[in-house]
């Protein structure tokens, strides 16, 4: 990187007029994160050196560590320090996080401000965009973005609007998703959930994995996706919510308590939200109180046409009519026994083949009598709904809606305290705390 001078950040002439000088340096960070985007070091462990140089940072305090995460901490660190916190914005879009658990109150900051190595949703407009507005102005004096204070050891606290979001099981003690084992759905593209106040209707799918999916060929996707299905293997013991495919579902598919905080800033049809899972506490936690979370993973929520609720309605009225039905319980009974290792039988074994025959039928037969009443009416508004939405279709193929689009019961709920919601976000413990980079392996 010794070719990455500290002239490429900043001016004589520009450094003298500005009079907020938390402004200023996260001014220049964003700067240096638009520069090292396309850089790359030799040594992992001399990358917050060269940043702890770039904005003028004491190195000596940076250099005291020899673990880079610990290093990249004590940047974050600094940074709030002189500028009063740290762009709340970063909650959304951190890709790879710190991950210690000796950094506790650091794991929603970013590891590295260069390109990740592996295949990686964090293109440039994002890496740089996260530090300010959707729209930053290239001189500080006009930035208009909000700074999350440092809470220590508990995180970052910002304040954002959310909502509470929940996957509920059909039937208390089942799967919260029954009908996704068996049918071999695609990989998780989106999921649709409904907001229990107003009846709308959102789709929720991956951040990261949305803005990648723009640039592969579709030769690309598929070699992807079948490589996510393989490793689900479907044919032997499953657990819910452990597919590869569906990263979204498996946090969902976790107990505790879910969230959705909202980035007020982003600018696009498809708002992007953090899924959090809120932190038990000590003490009750009262109304106005600031909510503790751990980060999951971003998420885009898209709204659904209007003109489309009525079909999503009508076939979650279909899918709880079947739900309610033998067939189903006969196939929670057979597929969801669980073994002493909390498997469920697989869905090819044999002697779950005649049930879910049944079930299969069931479906039919519901969605099947519901379509052809329909088509007796003149340009019904739920068949129309339907093709626009799934695609030329007929009752003989509408029960397939049922299992893949609301197999499951996923709600939206505004949080009581609205727009003014305050969180204190910290991210999830991986790897137990231990350091794989490159300094810390060797020097072991």
């Amino acid at each position: 990187m010794s070719n990455l001078q500290k002239s490429e950040l900043e001016s004589p002439e520009t450094l003298t007029t500005r009079n907020n000088k938390g402004a200023q340096q996260l001014f220049l960070l964003w700067k240096a994160q638009a520069a090292l985007y396309f850089r790359v070091v030799s040594f992992a462990s001399d990358e917050p050196l060269c940043i702890a140089t770039l904005l003028s940072l004491d190195q000596t305090a940076v250099h005291a560590h020899t673990c880079r995460q610990m290093r990249v901490q004590n940047i974050w660190e600094q940074l709030a320090a002189k500028c009063g916190g740290i762009p709340a914005r970063i909650i959304f879009y951190v890709e790879e996080p710190l991950t210690l658990e000796t950094l506790s109150g650091w794991r929603w900051a970013p590891k590295s401000l260069l390109l990740p190595e592996t295949e990686s949703g964090m293109n440039y407009i994002t890496a740089t965009t996260r530090w300010t507005s959707s729209t930053p102005s290239h001189t500080p004096e006009s930035w208009d973005f909000q700074v999350g204070t440092l809470v220590e050891t508990q995180g970052l606290r910002v304040s954002y609007p959310g909502m509470r979001i929940k996957l509920t099981p059909w039937t208390n003690g089942e799967s919260k998703w029954p009908w996704g084992l068996y049918c071999r759905q695609l990989v998780e593209n989106q999921l649709f959930c409904r907001d229990v106040d107003s009846g709308q209707w959102f789709t929720i799918s991956g951040y990261f994995r949305s803005v990648i999916a723009t640039e592969w060929t579709w030769e690309e996707w598929s070699d992807r996706d079948a490589r996510l299905l393989e490793e689900d293997n479907l044919d032997g013991q499953y657990t819910e919510g452990t597919r590869k495919s569906q990263p979204t579902f498996n946090e969902l598919a976790k107990p505790g308590e879910l969230v959705l905080i909202r980035d007020t800033d982003s600018k696009i049809p498809t708002v992007v939200h953090l899924l959090a899972r809120v932190q038990e506490q000590d003490s009750p936690r009262k109304r106005g109180d600031a909510v503790h979370v751990h980060s999951c993973l971003p998420v885009f929520l898209t709204e659904v046409s209007k003109s489309h609720w009525l079909v999503l309605d009508t076939l979650q009225r279909l899918a709880k009519e079947v739900s309610s039905s033998e067939e189903h319980r006969e196939v929670s009974r057979r597929l969801w026994t669980r073994d002493d290792a909390g498997h469920a039988t697989a869905p090819a074994a044999d002697e779950c083949r005649p049930v879910l025959t049944a079930l299969c039928q069931k479906m039919q037969s519901v969605t099947s009598e519901y379509w052809q009443a329909e088509e007796k009416q003149r340009d019904s508004d739920f068949i129309v709904g339907y093709e626009a939405l799934f695609g030329k279709s007929s009752a003989a193929n509408c029960w397939k809606a049922l299992a893949w689009a609301v197999g499951y019961d996923l709600s939206v709920e505004l949080i009581a305290e609205g727009w003014n919601q305050e969180w204190i976000v910290d991210g999830g413990v991986k790897d137990g705390g231990k350091c794989k980079e490159r300094c810390c392996v060797e020097g072991s």
